[in-house]
């Protein structure tokens, strides 16, 4: 799906993605928690406008683990109905890949 940037729609297609509820629990926990929850949000936040399905995803590459406080953010997304996943990057070959 092609998001536009213009006039706002980027931000409302998130928006109408997330629901207006979830994303006003996910901002209270992270302003009642600041302390705690000032990082670990997932690195990436997708969402596609037709379906209206949005999902939080942690990337890890390879030797890195999941901290606490990602696992914690994950699990309250979750816990509130916000699609959150871990990838984990594998790398395809140790030789550097080069452009024709």
């Amino acid at each position: 799906a092609v998001v536009s940037t213009q006039s706002g729609h980027y931000g409302r297609g998130c928006i109408t993605c997330i629901t207006q509820p979830k994303l006003a629990l996910l901002l209270k926990e992270y302003v009642m928690n600041m302390r705690l929850k000032r990082s670990g949000l997932p690195d990436l936040s997708m969402w596609d406008a037709e379906t209206k399905r949005f999902l939080m995803v942690e990337v890890k590459g390879p030797g890195d683990t999941i901290r606490y406080n990602q696992k914690s953010w994950m699990k309250f997304l979750v816990g509130i109905g916000i699609d959150a996943e871990l990838c984990n990057v594998h790398p395809i070959s140790s030789k550097r890949l080069t452009t024709s």
